[in-house]
């Protein structure tokens, strides 16, 4: 529930609302916030179970990557270091990147063909 408030409020922030009666109600953002809960847990069970560190060369890569499409970006790299919340979001980012990455080195994937036809009646 809390990270449906989280992503109403980040909604509201985006659209430039602040009458909390103007925004979408919250249960609009349940499905996808319980969605998000579940994804953190895999990714925190990963990281524990297979004692994944996150690369501080990645973090400072991503961080280039977000400020640097600002034409402030040297303001924008400050407002991120002095901002531990956004950090914490830039490493969590880098750090489910991470997983991506260790899952995907370990996956073997089968490529077959086949009909649109087929694909489309196989998800009904």
């Amino acid at each position: 529930h809390r990270e449906a408030h989280a992503m109403q409020k980040d909604w509201m922030r985006q659209s430039g609302i602040e009458e909390e009666e103007k925004a979408p109600s919250i249960d609009n953002f349940e499905k996808i916030a319980a969605e998000r809960v579940h994804l953190g847990l895999l990714v925190n069970e990963l990281v524990l179970s297979r004692e994944l560190k996150l690369d501080d060369e990645k973090v400072k890569t991503k961080l280039a990557e977000v400020t640097n499409a600002y034409p402030n970006g040297d303001e924008i790299r400050k407002m991120y270091e002095q901002n531990s919340e956004l950090m914490d979001q830039l490493k969590s980012t880098v750090m489910e990147d991470q997983v991506v990455e260790w899952l995907t080195e370990r996956s073997s994937f089968n490529e077959k063909e086949i009909e649109f036809k087929e694909l489309i009646n196989n998800n009904q």
